[in-house]
């Protein structure tokens, strides 16, 4: 399994601002929430030639899953792997944002199987893509759950949306959506949004504009 890397100042602001074009130039496929724009092959297998040194790993050419993304809402603690697609590596590009700067929590509790999100505390959601489970990830045959409580300074700065015994088991880190930057991990890494606990909604944060795509990982 890939292990998490974040790796700073790995495009320049000449391919953010082309990045960023593609977007906005791109067909909207969804508006609820998030709005998506699918990358062009070409894209995909650019990004694909700059991860590889980084990781030393061989990725898949061609589309395999992804997005162009722009939201400001945090999302839920899911999983992105399809079985079918084998796509277990993702690279997530922030582009841009809005004041307050939010995180990507991304933890070390494994999923292996096809990707759901947990509703935790909430109704279970009708979701497009993955499939929305009830209740929280400790209640599933999670890989490398802790058997010990979320770390209180973790949950209060990251997860405090969530109820604390919701997120039992669970640990992991978190990484700033900086524009520049490449957040590379494995996708059956549970992973969320953090939330901003100095605003008054703690399910919004600053707006992000982004690009996250998903590989094979070859060798």
């Amino acid at each position: 399994m890939i292990n998490t890397v974040q790796v700073v100042d790995s495009i320049n602001l000449e391919l953010i601002n082309e990045l960023l074009n593609e977007y906005h130039s791109g067909s909207l496929v969804e508006n609820n929430h998030m709005n998506k724009v699918l990358p062009r092959e070409e894209t995909v297998n650019l990004i694909a030639e700059i991860v590889e040194p980084m990781i030393g790993r061989k990725l898949s050419r061609g589309y395999r899953g992804g997005n162009f993304y722009k939201h400001i809402w945090s999302y839920d603690l899911h999983t992105d792997y399809k079985t079918w697609l084998d796509n277990t590596l993702n690279v997530v590009i922030p582009l841009e944002f809005v004041e307050p700067q939010a995180s990507l929590v991304i933890f070390d509790q494994v999923w292996e199987l096809d990707s759901v999100t947990w509703s935790m505390n909430r109704p279970v959601p009708y979701l497009t893509f993955n499939i929305g489970v009830k209740g929280c990830p400790y209640e599933y045959p999670v890989k490398n759950l802790t058997a010990q409580d979320v770390d209180d300074k973790f949950h209060q700065t990251h997860l405090s949306r969530f109820p604390k015994e919701c997120c039992f088991g669970l640990s992991g880190e978190a990484y700033l959506f900086q524009p520049g930057s490449m957040i590379i991990f494995d996708n059956r890494r549970i992973h969320c949004t953090s939330n901003l606990p100095d605003t008054l909604d703690p399910w919004k944060i600053g707006q992000k504009t982004g690009l996250s795509l998903r590989y094979k990982v070859l060798d």
